[in-house]
């Protein structure tokens, strides 16, 4: 049986997201340390492609009502996500102890 691979479409905001904690984390810790962690944070995003469902629909209700998936890194940022179709929309990337407004520019 052929293996399905979706499209992946990264948000705008996504981009920010991940700049800002690669600049979190290089003032915090070290750019190395940066590099790693946003190296493992786009590969976990990455294998949507192959298992879109692999990770749960969100803890958050605002978030589950609205049919979102999340991929809980470490502990510290959560990806939001949505499936359409083929597609697989990565809508943005917030801390895991995000405030309102954080959720609010995914909703």
């Amino acid at each position: 049986m052929a293996k399905i691979t979706l499209n992946l479409l990264w948000s705008p905001k996504t981009f920010f997201d991940l700049k800002a904690i690669h600049e979190r984390i290089s003032n915090d810790l070290s750019i190395q340390r940066a590099d790693s962690y946003i190296d493992e944070l786009t590969e976990r995003i990455e294998r949507l492609r192959s298992y879109p469902a692999s990770y749960a629909i969100c803890r958050n209700v605002k978030l589950r009502i609205a049919g979102f998936r999340c991929i809980y890194h470490k502990k510290q940022y959560i990806v939001v996500y949505e499936i359409n179709g083929n597609e697989i929309f990565i809508l943005g990337i917030i801390s895991a102890k995000y405030n309102p407004k954080e959720l609010e520019s995914i909703l």
